[in-house]
This record gives C-alpha cells, structure tokens and sequence, in this order.
C-alpha cells in the first residue's frame, strides 16, 4: 500500500510539472513566433508602399528610433516580381543571387498567383500582392528563412532545457518521495499495531465474559439475556479475529507461502460445505473450474478469498436463487467469479464501495441475521492485491458479479 501511494505521489508529481513545463515551452514558443510574425508583417507592409528600395526619408520615418526596426530593416532580403501574358520580370530584387536565381523567384511569384490569395507564406517567404488602380499585379517577397532558423533553435534548446528538466525533477521526486509519505507511513504502521495490539487485548476479556455465558448457561440454560451475550461475544471474536487477519493480510512484508496452485481442486474443496448450504435454504450453488489453470498463490489465503466469495454469495442471494461460480483463464490472468441475483439492485457507486472495510450496502448499519461485519469483501480484496491481482463488482441485470482477476502461473 504504502509503495503505490508513494507510486502514486511520483506519477502525479511528475505529470504536473511535465504539463506545466510543456505548457510554459509551448507559451513561450507562441508568444516569440507571434512577435516575429507581427514584425515581419509590418516589415513587408512598409516595403509594398514602394516601387523599389524605400526612400531614406520615409525609412528615417518609419524606424525612428528604434535600432531593432533598423536592424530588422537592413537584414531583410525581397524581392518583388510582376506575372503578366504568362510573362514574368523581376521589379525589385533585393536577394543574394547565388542562393535564388530568377527562375525560382519567378516560379514563387507563380505560385503566389496560383494561390488566390492577398497574403501568406510560401516556403521561406511571406508574401503579399500590390494592386493599383489599371496596373497589373505585383507581388512582393519577404525573405523570413532567418527568422524560421531563429524560432526552431529556440523550440530545440527550450524542448532540450524542457526534457533535462524533467529527468532531473524526476530524479529528486523519486529521491525525496520516501522522505514525504514517511509521515503516511508511520501514520498507517501506528494504525496497524494499534488493530492488532487492541485485537489482542481483546482477547482476554473476551474469553473471560464467554467462560462466565457458559457458566451461567449451565445454571439458567433458558436465560434470553445470557443466550444473547453468547451470541454478541462470540460476532465479536470473529470480527476481531478478521479485523487481524485483514492488517496482517495488507501488510507489504507479511509471509506468503507462495507456491503454484491449481485452482479447480481448491475451488471445489471451498465450495463443499456451501452446496449444502445452499440446498438447505432452497438455493443452488453451482461450480464451473476449469482444469489445468493455475496461479502462484498462498493456498491458504485463495482458500479464505474463495471462502469469502461462496460465504457473499450465499448470504445476499434472494430467495430460490441460482448461484453461480466459474474459474477460468483468459490470456495471462485468471478469472475468478461469482454471480448470484439479489432483490435490490445496487447503484455504480455502491459496487465500487462494496470491497471498503466495514461498508454494508444497508446504510442504515442495521444488524440483521443476514449481515456482516462489511470485513469479509475487503479481506478477498486485499488477499487478490497481495497477489497481484484486483476485485471488482458490477450488476448485470439483477445479478450481483463479483470478479477476482489473478496473474496466471
């Protein structure tokens, strides 16, 4: 238990610095393209006001001050060109020539026109067409492949900054993970010993108050009060004795004595008792195990986990019920399970509780003849997870199906 909390706190510990790490790579990845974009936009605007090189003036008027708008200005590399009669001449060309020759920037100016838009990017260039009043169209380039080279070096070093980061918080959580749930579990070993040293020192007064009941027993034979206290003393060691076996059971370091078990046989042994149970209250249980599916188990906790799910069955099951059990493998798990009609429906929410300890379906807690402790589900649970395994519970129809999946040997 205490491992998979702790297994628990480095998976949510990770999973939110990794999206809040990924989120402020990504934020700060957006918000640079987006001021490269703007800059880059009001660059190829200024330039489409002109024919030809922007007049020193209106440059002067348009950077101001501003070193960065001078230097983004001075960097740029354009070109405009003009398409007409299938024809085409360049107007500006203010690119290194060894690098695009006057075909390829023809070729983008006919793919521009082929685009049918005003505005937009082609490969490593913005664009945007000028049209004056009975003049042809003429579209103007804007060189960006600095910029582009800019923002994939910043998303590589903040993607690599990102993961080293990670790696290393990884290494600290995992390192520091014990130190922070060591209060969890002291908290949960002082619980454990307390159950257990409690259940102990029941034990004598117990004993003690049920000698004295079959004293008086022998003396009034017929008292209520005496048959009651017996009756009361003796649900009470039970439920003591259980309460010790689930916190010894739930215990990482508790012995098993773990061997390979063939299911079928131990199945069939457990459900001896409950078939004539079962036949006395006018139900039928019946026993659906496969031969030859084995799981490596403690056979006496498969046998107290069997024992538990016959006991379950046969103490909630209407009236004149069939109750079913089959054991049977499916891929690499081991499928143990119980189905029996019961006469009222439980909700999703109470098939989910039904393995909490001390949790009965009647909220109300009152003690009937049909009623446990609510120890026993929570017992088979802590037997399947101990092994590997799961429980869980589900309604099909009116019949309650309990599961139990096991790793198969």
């Amino acid at each position: 238990m205490i491992e998979k909390t702790r297994r628990k706190f480095i998976l949510i510990a990770m999973l939110a610095l990794s999206v809040s790490m990924i989120f402020v790579v990504s934020a700060i990845n957006f918000a640079n393209w987006l001021d490269i974009r703007r800059e880059l936009d009001e660059t190829l605007d200024f330039l489409a006001r002109f024919s030809g090189p922007p007049p020193q003036k209106e440059t002067d008027s348009w950077a101001g001050t501003s070193r960065h708008r001078w230097n983004v200005l001075s960097e740029s590399r354009y070109f405009a060109a003009l398409l007409q009669d299938g024809e085409g001449q360049l107007l500006i060309n203010h690119m290194i020539s060894e690098t695009y020759s006057k075909q390829d920037l023809l070729a983008l100016a006919g793919q521009a026109e082929a685009s049918g838009r005003d505005r937009g990017r082609i490969g490593d260039f913005l664009y945007r067409s000028i049209t004056k009043d009975g003049q042809p169209t003429t579209y103007l380039f804007l060189n960006i492949e600095t910029r582009l080279l800019r923002q994939r070096r910043l998303l590589l070093f903040s993607l690599v900054i990102c993961l080293v980061g990670i790696a290393v918080s990884f290494i600290i959580v995992v390192l520091y993970s014990k130190r922070v749930i060591r209060p969890l579990e002291e908290n949960i070993r002082r619980m454990k010993r307390f159950i257990t040293d409690a259940s102990h020192e029941l034990k004598t007064p117990l004993t003690v108050i049920s000698a004295n009941m079959d004293v008086l027993a022998l003396d009034q034979p017929d008292n209520t009060w005496v048959r009651s206290t017996q009756k009361q003393t003796a649900n009470l060691r039970r439920m003591v004795d259980e309460m010790v076996y689930l916190t010894r059971v739930e215990e990482e370091d508790a012995p098993l004595a773990m061997q390979r078990v063939e299911l079928a046989p131990l199945l069939t042994d457990a459900a001896d008792p409950y078939v004539a149970m079962a036949e006395f209250s006018g139900r039928t249980l019946s026993l659906d195990a496969r031969p030859g599916v084995f799981v490596n188990g403690d056979p006496s906790a498969l046998t107290r986990l069997a024992t538990i799910l016959f006991d379950n069955s046969l103490k909630y099951a209407s009236p004149g019920a069939a109750i079913t059990m089959r054991c049977v493998q499916e891929g690499r798990h081991v499928l143990i399970e119980t189905a029996n009609p019961v006469d009222s429906p439980l909700s999703h929410e109470q098939c989910l509780r039904l393995f909490d300890r001390f949790y009965r379906v009647d909220e109300s807690r009152a003690k009937t003849e049909h009623n446990g402790f609510g120890i026993g589900l929570a017992i088979a649970a802590a037997v399947a997870e101990r092994h590997g395994g799961q429980m869980s519970a589900r309604m099909d129809g009116e019949r309650l199906v309990i599961q139990c999946r096991l790793p198969a040997a």
